[in-house]
C-alpha cells in the first residue's frame, strides 16, 4: 500500500518570488511540486511552461517536480519537459484522440525517463474513460 504524497500547487503563490514559494512549500512539508501548465485552449487560462520548469529544476535540483498539463495537445509538451526537468507529466485523457495514443502518449512519456499521471475532468462519463492498463500492456 503507497502512502499518500502532499503535492502543493505553485500556481497561486507569489510568482515574483517563485523559486522562494518552492522553497516554502517544501519546508512545510510537501513532497512534491505541483506545475499546473496551462495552454489557453484546453482551459481558458495560460499558465507555466517548460521554461519556469528548467528555472525551477536549476534552483531546487532535488525537488520532484509534477507537471500536470491542462493541454489541447499534451504530446507536443512531453520532450521541453523532459529537457526542462520535469519528474512527472499528469495529462488529460480528454485531450488525446484514442485509447491508440493515450497508450503511446504514456510509453513517451515513460521513455524520457519520467513518470506519468493521468487526471480526468469532474465532467466526464466514466463510459468515456479509457483503461491505460490495458492500453500500456
Amino acid at each position: 500500500m503507497s502512502s499518500a504524497v502532499i503535492c502543493p500547487s505553485i500556481l497561486a503563490c507569489d510568482l515574483s518570488r517563485l523559486s522562494d514559494e518552492v522553497e516554502r512549500c517544501l519546508r512545510a512539508g510537501g513532497d512534491w511540486v505541483h506545475v499546473d501548465i496551462m495552454d489557453g485552449h484546453f482551459v481558458p487560462n495560460l499558465t507555466l511552461g517548460p521554461p519556469i520548469v528548467k528555472c525551477l529544476r536549476k534552483n531546487h535540483p532535488t525537488a520532484f517536480l509534477d507537471c500536470h498539463c491542462m493541454v489541447s495537445h499534451p504530446a507536443q509538451w512531453v520532450e521541453d519537459l523532459a529537457d526542462a526537468g520535469a519528474n512527472q507529466v499528469t495529462f488529460h485523457t480528454e485531450a488525446v484522440e484514442s485509447d491508440e495514443s493515450l497508450g503511446k502518449l504514456i510509453q513517451e512519456i515513460v521513455s524520457k525517463g519520467m513518470k506519468c499521471g493521468i487526471a480526468i475532468r469532474p465532467k466526464t462519463r466514466k463510459n468515456c474513460i479509457p483503461n491505460p492498463i490495458e492500453i500500456v500492456l
